[in-house]
């Protein structure tokens, strides 16, 4: 629903952005876009068949939330839109009638999606399920997240946290000044392929302050991000389980990426997942990331996983705490527990070491627990690491022992630090492993 009237009887500001009332876009250099006009067209309700809002100098205010319900609504080249002051904007489709909200926006001539009050914060653009989709090219979302999911001024749904569901395509995406986190995508809402470059600044609260939210696997789809002045420059990757559960690439995006609160678990049962990370990228954890699963008994009840951590001398991978200010033991660490073909190289894992919730029977000092920055293998023979699987690895910080080996074999070894170095570790560089024979009054530290 739709009408006309004129902004200026209405006492509303012309100002679409920096002051400036010749380009509607976030950038003030749009010199493509006519100056505003002075004219209004209201927007509220159900739109129940496909619109384009014209750029031509008119604002398009939308007084009370806006759903697409079915259809698309396009934003043609330089379009202002003004949500009133907690207003969301809602695409709503369904495998029968798909809803889409395309913003074709140009580097000369933006888009721009805003607060008819700065002071106010609209809502959201928000996505339900994989039939409702966004397409952002040259837009701005400013001054929203009112009521929305963690404050987000852009917040999509997909469907499952296990999967990949793309919802949402962005060339040069903008999110400023959002209440809480700039961008929710829930239960595998993930980027269409060829997305490029979201920026989000001046964002977040105490409560809500990542700049992303996101699911595991969707994470793998993230563009290269800009993240400027947020109460917190990263990613937020969270799910009711934390599972890895097939193939991830995490790209080194920008940001690092900060694991929330479960532990992390790459296995699946029935498949062999593989984590590939890419040098330069950090990635913070509140619990340990768990890498392969052994079953007890025969191995038809194992889940082998892959991880495969390149990273370079100039842009090594980190693993490491997500406190503001790190010390040792703050979270568990790493476990490779049936990760045949695994590879770090280049690899820092810092402040570690701290409580895992996990008894082995190897040989470890007798005094001490099972509580290590880097934890290998689990009880039988079934997953025994190569030296040659770890390269210029770092382990800093260590509460407790550096790599606690708990794989069990007739004799003790392998011996695979000869390419680690140590600083700060509280006990063992590494831990005898078990031995089939029993530990024979022998346990302690291998190195």
């Amino acid at each position: 629903m739709q009408r006309s009237l004129t902004l200026v009887a209405l006492g509303l500001s012309l100002v679409a952005c920096g002051g400036s009332t010749a380009a509607p876009g976030a950038d003030a250099g749009a010199v493509g876009c006519p100056q505003l006009n002075g004219n209004e067209t209201a927007h509220e309700g159900d739109l129940t068949k496909d619109e384009t809002w014209a750029g031509d100098g008119t604002v398009h205010h939308v007084t009370s939330e806006l759903t697409l319900r079915g259809v698309t609504l396009t934003l043609a080249p330089c379009a202002v839109v003004k949500l009133d002051a907690q207003v969301q904007l809602t695409v709503d489709g369904s495998q029968a009638t798909p809803a889409k909200l395309v913003s074709q926006g140009t580097a000369a001539r933006p888009v721009l999606i805003t607060a008819t009050d700065a002071t106010k914060p609209w809502g959201s653009v928000r996505g339900y399920y994989v039939y409702s989709t966004v397409d952002f090219a040259y837009t701005t979302l400013e001054n929203g997240g009112a009521l929305a999911t963690n404050g987000a001024s852009l917040a999509l749904r997909g469907g499952d946290d296990n999967a990949v569901i793309p919802v949402v395509k962005v060339d040069h995406l903008t999110i400023s000044r959002s209440a809480g986190i700039g961008l929710v995508l829930e239960s595998g809402a993930a980027f269409v392929a060829g997305s490029a470059e979201v920026t989000i600044k001046d964002s977040g609260n105490d409560t809500d302050n990542a700049a992303v939210q996101i699911a595991p696997m969707a994470a793998g789809t993230l563009p290269h991000l800009n993240l400027s002045n947020n109460n917190q420059n990263l990613i937020r990757v969270v799910a009711n389980l934390l599972v890895v559960p097939g193939d991830l690439h995490l790209k080194n995006v920008g940001a690092p990426y900060y694991f929330s609160f479960d532990k992390v678990r790459v296995h699946v049962t029935g498949g062999s997942p593989t984590l590939t990370i890419d040098p330069g990228v950090e990635l913070r954890f509140d619990d340990y990331m768990e890498v392969g699963y052994m079953g007890s008994g025969t191995t038809t009840s194992d889940e082998p996983a892959t991880l495969i951590a390149v990273g370079t001398e100039a842009q090594p991978i980190v693993f490491t705490s997500s406190k503001a200010s790190p010390a040792a033991g703050d979270w568990p660490g790493l476990w490779l527990v049936l990760a045949p073909g695994s590879r770090l190289e280049h690899v820092h894992i810092d402040y570690a070491g701290g409580f895992n919730g996990v008894s082995s029977a190897n040989c470890k000092p007798l005094d001490s627990d099972d509580h290590a920055a880097l934890m290998i293998g689990w009880g039988n023979d079934r997953y025994v690491p190569a030296a040659s699987s770890f390269v210029g690895v770092s382990i800093s910080h260590s509460k407790s022992h550096a790599i606690n080996a708990m794989w069990t074999t007739d004799s003790f070894g392998p011996d695979v630090t000869g390419s680690f170095t140590f600083d700060d570790v509280g006990r063992c560089k590494q831990t005898k492993n078990g031995r089939t024979s029993g530990c024979g009054g022998q346990e302690g530290c291998l190195q």
